[in-house]
């Protein structure tokens, strides 16, 4: 007992206690837009450096509009990044069909947990071709990690499979009337390991040099109070993918536009943000000062 307690106090000495083994959680969505939606599953992930929450949202069906099914992204935070009511912050689309148009049930959604691991999986039915999107957090990583596979009883082929990455760097602009402006007024860039993109009416090819992108705004830099929430990030996957096309143009919405092999056997992807306002100077020391938490393993 003696040893086990010195043990203990070298650990919490040297502050080397080991992190926490990240948890999951399945509930029912409640939030903004609740009684408008048929089916509304939320996946909940924490660790000690992060925690999201992920919403499978199906809007119930109108008189000239059929059923929608969204991906969205409330937490850390309902504003700026990925975050922002209506917008799917991921789109994935398989043989020409796009998640908006899957039946989402209760049963397709699998949470679980390993010693350093813990997330959920979830099984997409694209007619026949069905993908497992698998959201988890590692204990030693703030990121929110993504992986894609052929689920093992698939019935159709993949023949084409796209990814997009939807974000709002910082906050949206708004005009002097207090109305959001939708296009121009932004200065958007994305820095990189390589270099830095400055915003382009036309899209830019990415390339494996450029292995996380923190996406930010040169006026909207997380500063102040008027300043926005600061950037996000994403950690692209390069194996497997055809082509990775930034769309950065000068907008209130940005995208990453991912083609992905349709023989892929895995596609992984990260992305990342806080609760909390933050720089851009400091989501670039964040990344340089830890860059194995926000590496794909």
């Amino acid at each position: 007992m003696k040893k086990l307690f010195l043990w203990t106090l070298v650990i919490v000495c040297s502050g080397t206690l080991p992190a926490a083994p990240p948890s999951v959680k399945q509930s029912m969505y409640r939030g903004w837009g609740e009684d408008q939606l048929a089916f509304r599953e939320q996946i909940t992930l924490s660790n000690d450096h992060n925690y999201y929450a992920i919403t499978i949202a199906q809007w119930k069906p109108k008189e000239k509009q059929e059923p929608q099914t969204q991906f969205w992204l409330f937490e850390p935070r309902m504003s700026g990044g990925f975050s922002r009511p209506v917008m799917d912050f991921v789109r994935l689309e398989v043989n020409g069909i796009s998640e908006i148009k899957l039946q989402p049930k209760k049963e397709d959604i699998r949470t679980w947990q390993k010693e350093d691991l813990a997330g959920a999986d979830l099984t997409l039915n694209y007619d026949g071709a069905k993908i497992v999107m698998s959201w988890y957090l590692r204990s030693d990583s703030p990121v929110l990690w993504c992986t894609l596979k052929p689920a093992p009883d698939t019935l159709e082929p993949v023949k084409s499979i796209r990814l997009k990455i939807s974000m709002v760097p910082s906050k949206l602009a708004k005009d002097a009337k207090g109305g959001v402006v939708w296009s121009g007024g932004y200065k958007r860039q994305a820095l990189t390991p390589a270099r830095l993109i400055e915003q382009s009416a036309e899209g830019i090819l990415l390339t494996k040099s450029d292995s996380w992108l923190i996406l930010q705004d040169e006026i909207f830099d997380g500063s102040d109070k008027d300043k926005g929430d600061g950037p996000c990030i994403i950690i692209p996957g390069y194996e497997n993918a055809v082509s990775s096309v930034l769309d950065l143009r000068n907008s209130w919405i940005n995208a990453l536009n991912i083609q992905i092999q349709p023989d892929f056997k895995e596609f992984k992807f990260g992305l990342w943000q806080q609760k909390n306002p933050i720089t851009n100077a400091d989501a670039e020391k964040l990344v340089k000062n830890a860059p194995d938490r926000f590496k794909l393993k």
